[in-house]
């Protein structure tokens, strides 16, 4: 079942020219391409905008969802050039991060790595050269502003370093390269990571693509909702407590916190009292195989030193979908960690589908155990007076760490020679309250020894505690909810904290032992993801990856966030060309038989996941495109000339220019198109009579309900597309003209469209 996981295992030196039989003329052609032409001038020729980026954009492979080692196969079989997938990446930055149908976007990018493009064709080139890097040859990941990169500022969430730049590459960021991956860009994160809410002074606020009310978690959302929403194939986040799990939890991702160091701090923003680097992943395969890139000893980390003793040969040969038969697996509601939390009613949903994540590990021919945890445990093991936290001279990252500055920031506070963050706030008017009062008591402080020690014997006392409960109940691993309340909803003025509003975390568990945690999907309560952890013991990283593959492979719980679907047209999704044989959500819907008509004509794909969600809006983009199709017009390669045409895909620019050329649509009165926008009755009107040619003079005639609500602009085309029976009404005879068009009813309308055309 793993082979294809292994495909980038022992690549023989011509393996990459011997793919060619079997695979596409286009795909031949680009490669002919990048043999005869030199990296330096393919790289110049994108950026001059003298070769066509639609030479390297003809894939028919879909990126959403297909995360890390999906998208190596489809890069080992050429089925798509890494060119190709940046691109789908990039299109989609500028699709979903700075606006969704009209509302703040998902916010995810700080900053965006300008060479990513040309770095993937130099690595396109030497793939087909027979050179492979390593695991992530050619994949585009992104990594938590905390990470300091050579190429690309770090800015730790804050407005004054926005420009703080690190002349080198943290130890992780050198080994991801070293694999062949590109470093797409870096992720918003709560300020200096210290929140569970993602919202920061350099960037403002990051929201979850699976609600925009609902709160992201923290400190590693921005990489977190750009891997759930596929603005990368996989990200890095840091943890203290919960950084990287509660953020997967609420992102219906693989989030794994390895054992404190298995992975190298160097060159990262970090708590010494027991801060890791993990993923956040589509899948426990992918979270695997960039562990297999980012575990082990670096001379830089004393932390690391038994790292290579204690891996295995591959984490991604170590999973098994049978790893579960005959394991222990204790199970506990018990959040520690952060703020005190009892679960009430309001977590009955969430703990009902935990509860339902314990019945699968069962399924799968676990033991499981509930531990009891008594208030004699607690007082022994985390009395109420612990302290697990202290002033750890936080500074001192900008002393150790070789950057250059901001222009003036160190001057702003004495002393004027370093850095410090007195300057740090000084620097930050858009800093928020509770972050500027949290990082005063650490300006110009020195570790606090005696706090530290203290914190350290208060976590090696609940380490304790928790080696016991592992020996008595002869355990496995611990389950338990990842976060069990609900998330915080984000008030009305973005800027507001809700970390205090945020309960639920089982952090402490992970943080104050050190041991390993991965949280897996485990469903959805009221439509919002929820996550289950486990827990490990220390260096079993390897045992504990492999529970949840099996966990994951058995429930399939992972569901692409509905908000931000694909963005190509008539192509398939994950490496797989075969289009499913039907649509799943369809079923007894209104529009059923058009809808199937439809799409066994080819005429749409539906979603990623296989479904077509009917009832959802339709873009702009997404109608030009079906309209294009349906109609049979020809595309067109003249230019746009929309103020945001940078926002409109690749793959939809030559159906836009067709209809634009043909007079069908048009921008608005500001110079924009808004591809994402989605596209109201009363414009589904004009677009359809000027496409099927319709008389546009009628001012008379229209009877609904609410004919007042229609614009004077989209009168007469109501009254043509309604006589002619291209669409009508809604209910109680009204039109709606204010209305979002679904998807059902422009497969429908086009269908007679297309009728009536015929005739």
């Amino acid at each position: 079942m793993l082979k294809k996981l292994k495909v980038y295992m022992n690549l023989s030196s011509n393996r990459a020219i011997k793919r060619s039989k079997g695979v596409s003329i286009s795909r031949i052609v680009r490669t002919a391409v990048r043999q005869l032409v030199p990296v330096a001038i393919i790289n110049a020729l994108l950026f001059t905008g003298l070769l066509p980026m639609t030479t390297f954009a003809a894939s028919n492979v879909d990126i959403v969802d297909i995360g890390v080692v999906r998208l190596a196969d489809a890069l080992e079989a050429g089925e798509i050039t890494s060119v190709e997938a940046v691109q789908q990446y990039l299109d989609r930055i500028k699709a979903y991060d700075k606006e969704i149908n009209g509302k703040p976007g998902l916010g995810t990018i700080v900053t965006l790595n300008e060479d990513a493009l040309a770095q993937a064709a130099e690595l396109d080139a030497e793939r087909t050269s027979g050179k492979v890097r390593g695991p992530l040859h050619g994949i585009p990941v992104l990594v938590k502003d905390n990470i300091n990169t050579a190429d690309m500022p770090t800015s730790h969430g804050n407005q004054a370093l926005a420009t703080y730049q690190p002349l080198e590459d943290a130890t992780v960021v050198q080994r991801l390269k070293d694999a062949g991956a590109i470093i797409l860009g870096k992720t918003n994160m709560a300020e200096f990571a210290m929140f569970w809410d993602t919202a920061s002074s350099v960037h403002g606020r990051t929201y979850n693509p699976y609600d925009l009310a609902k709160n992201i978690n923290g400190s590693s959302g921005g990489t977190g909702a750009a891997v759930a929403a596929s603005l990368a194939a996989i990200g890095l986040g840091t943890e203290s407590c919960g950084s990287i799990t509660d953020v997967a939890a609420f992102t219906n991702l693989v989030g794994f916190r390895p054992t404190v160091g298995l992975g190298s701090m160097a060159g990262v923003d970090y708590n010494p009292l027991g801060d890791a680097i993990g993923p956040l992943a589509l899948s426990v395969q992918d979270a695997a195989m960039l562990l297999d890139v980012i575990a082990g000893t670096d001379p830089k980390d004393p932390w690391t030193v038994e790292a290579d003793a204690n891996k295995p040969k591959s984490y991604v040969d170590s999973l098994s979908d049978t790893s579960l038969k005959g394991a222990r697996i204790g199970y506990a509601v018990a959040p520690f960690g952060g703020y005190d939390y009892i679960p009430g009613t309001e977590s009955d949903a969430t703990l009902s589908v935990v509860d339902g994540a314990v019945a699968d590990l069962e399924a799968q021919g676990a033991t499981v155990v509930k531990i009891p945890l008594n208030r004699s445990w607690w007082n022994t093991y985390a009395p109420a007076d612990a302290s697990y936290w202290a002033t750890t001279g936080h500074e001192d990252y900008f002393v150790r760490t070789k950057a250059e500055w901001p222009v003036g920031l160190a001057a702003l506070t004495e002393p004027f020679d370093k850095i410090n963050f007195g300057d740090i706030i000084a620097g930050s008017p858009n800093m928020e309250k509770t972050a500027k009062e949290w990082l005063s008591w650490d300006d110009k402080q020195p570790r606090d020894e005696k706090g530290f020690a203290a914190a350290v014997d208060a976590r090696k006392k609940f380490a304790e505690g928790v080696d016991g409960i592992f020996s008595e109940y002869q355990l496995d691993a611990l389950a338990y909810p990842t976060v069990a309340a609900p998330p915080a909803t984000v008030h009305e003025d973005p800027a507001v904290l809700i970390d205090p509003e945020q309960f639920g975390t089982h952090c402490g568990w992970a943080n104050y032992t050190g041991r390993p945690v991965v949280t897996v999907p485990a469903g959805f309560a009221d439509d919002f993801p929820v996550g289950i952890s486990l827990l490990g013991s220390k260096y079993a990283d390897a045992e504990l990856l492999s529970f949840a593959y099996d966990l994951q492979e058995s429930t399939r719980n992972r569901k692409a966030p509905k908000l931000t679907p694909s963005l190509l047209a008539g192509v398939s999704s994950g490496g797989d060309p075969k289009p499913a044989a039907t649509l799943e959500d369809i079923k007894g819907h209104w529009a059923e038989e058009q809808i199937q008509e439809a799409f066994s004509r080819g005429l749409i794909k539906g979603d990623p996941d296989r479904k077509f969600r009917p009832d959802e809006p339709v873009t702009r983009t997404e109608f030009i495109g079906l309209l294009v199709r349906t109609l049979q017009l020809q595309r067109s390669n003249s230019g746009l000339n929309f103020t945001d045409q940078a926002d409109i895909p690749e793959w939809a620019r030559e159906d836009i220019a067709a209809a634009v050329h043909l007079g069908i649509v048009t921008g608005y009165e500001d110079g924009t198109f808004r591809p994402n926008r989605s596209v109201t009755r009363a414009e589904m009107a004009v677009l359809l009579g000027k496409a099927a040619g319709l008389a546009q003079d009628g001012q008379s005639g229209v009877r609904f309900t609410d004919s007042d609500e229609i614009p004077e602009w989209a009168s007469a085309s109501v009254l043509a597309v309604t006589q002619t029976q291209l669409m009508n009404g809604r209910s109680e005879k009204r039109f709606e003209p204010n209305a979002a068009t679904t998807r059902a009813e422009a497969t429908v309308i086009l269908g007679r469209l297309q009728g009536l055309k015929s005739e």
